[in-house]
Order: C-alpha cells, then structure tokens, then sequence
C-alpha cells in the first residue's frame, strides 16, 4: 500500500519471509498509487525473484542492512511511520519539501531517492495548479540514474517544473553517459570544484568567452616622409586568463552554474 512506503514501511516489508514477500508483491498488481509506477516495480520484481535463489537472498540481505536504521525500537522510527503528505499539492500550495537522509547511507538510499524522485516527477507532471516547482537535486552524482530525469529537462518546463542538479564535478553524469553526459544537464547544473589547475582552469577560461579590447599602435614615415598614423583596431581577450586560477583559487571551493551566463562562486 502506499502509506506504507515510507522509511519504516520498508524495514518493515524486508522483514517479510519470500512467501510473504511474494503475496505482497502479487497484491501490489492492483495497486494504481502513482499512475500505476508501483504496479510496474511489482511486476519487475516478481519475473526477477518470483523464486528463491541466491541472489535473492543477497539483495534481501542488502535491502535490511540498508534500512535497518527504521527497524521497530529504533530512533527515527516514530518519524517515518507515517506520512499524509501527496506530491501534487505542490502544484496548488506553494511549500519547501525535503528529502534527506544521513550522508553515510548515500550508497544504501541512494537507489530509493532516485525512486523516490522519479515518482515525484510523474505526480508533478499530472498534477492540476499554476505554482512553479523547483527541484534542487544535492549531491545527484551520488543518485543511481533516475529514469525520468532526461524527459523531464527536456518537457517539463512548460508544466513549471524546473529541475537543478549539483555535483562535484562533470564526470558526476556518467549515468546518464549514453544520452550524452553532462550535455543535456548543463543549463541547469551547479558544479563544486576545489582548485583549479590543468583542464579545469581552461575550460572555465573557455567558458567564460572574451571580450574586446582596443589597442592602440603607432606607425610612423619618418626620414621618407613627415606623416604618421595612430591605429586602435579591437583585439580579442580572454574575460579570464587561465594562469590566474591555480594561484587565485588554490585549495578554495567554488562552484560553476551556467545558465545564460557563467557564475563562478569562490569562497
């Protein structure tokens, strides 16, 4: 059921001997809670584990390990027991919505916050109202590839759904590297670097384009005859000169966001 896919609903559902398990699968079937998202992960489930076996075994294993932190007469139990909360009222009451966990289970709940986000993403996009609703994706190197994210760039702005990653770099897309990398992300993508040397110092000064500036030359005809000429032809320079960075942002944080310029933030 889906008031029971909170944190402490999925301790408790991996708790669940494989017959349990099976027959709480097979009723997720009928189940339409997300247009019909949690039926599908049902079903793939079930061709995958319908029978015992050893990776079975394993990934259930996993599954406890991970949510163990849930588990009945733990802390944080009695916060994520229950939720009245639904997506699409985002869409018609503006509010500030989290989703966090502790950093050391990044690994472990980083599958079910890309879940968790792709189910986000489908309620929002049918939801009914005219709020703007802004995503702020921290740490999205870290989230297995989230399924409806591409499309979502792509379509969703029309419905005021606007989506903005942070990484620690571009190599933080490498899921998403068949549909071209960090490319599609770039407009809506804030990068965090520390240092900059090498590639990084170019390809900011790259990104940060040139500017024109007139230089003035002199000529002269002296000894032939007595003229002489005064030039101010404008010249291309960089807005930012790559030798610069290694000193200027040495050990310092800083983060890129482009967008329909560059913004480069150092602290």
């Amino acid at each position: 059921m889906p008031e029971n896919c909170t944190p402490a609903g999925m301790a408790d559902f991996g708790s669940l001997s494989h017959t349990e398990m099976i027959k709480a699968l097979e009723a997720m079937l009928e189940s339409n809670a997300g247009d019909g998202y949690v039926a599908q992960e049902a079903k793939n489930w079930l061709e995958q584990y319908r029978e015992p076996c050893e990776q079975w075994a394993w990934v259930m294993s996993e599954f406890r390990s991970a949510w163990g932190l849930y588990g009945k007469g733990s802390t944080l139990r009695a916060h994520t027991s229950a939720t009245e909360f639904d997506v699409r009222d985002l869409k018609s009451n503006p509010r500030a919505v989290y989703f966090v966990f502790p950093d050391l289970y990044v690994d472990s709940h980083g599958k079910h916050a890309s879940i968790m986000l792709d189910f986000l993403l489908s309620q929002l996009a049918t939801a009914t109202g005219n709020v703007r609703t802004t995503i702020l994706a921290d740490e999205f190197s870290n989230f297995p590839r989230v399924q409806s994210m591409l499309k979502s760039l792509r379509l969703y702005r029309s419905k005021l759904i606007r989506i903005f990653t942070f990484s620690q770099d571009e190599n933080g897309f490498n899921a998403y590297k068949d549909d071209g990398g960090f490319a599609p992300f770039k407009e809506n993508s804030v990068c965090i670097y520390i240092g900059a040397e090498g590639k990084i110092a170019t390809d900011l000064t790259l990104k940060a384009g040139n500017r024109t500036e007139r230089v003035v030359s002199y000529s002269s005809n002296s000894g032939v005859t007595n003229t002489g000429a005064v030039s101010a032809p404008e010249t291309l320079r960089p807005v930012l000169l790559f030798q610069k960075f290694p000193k200027t942002l040495k050990e310092k944080p800083f983060s890129i966001c482009e967008k329909r310029y560059l913004s480069l933030i150092a602290r």
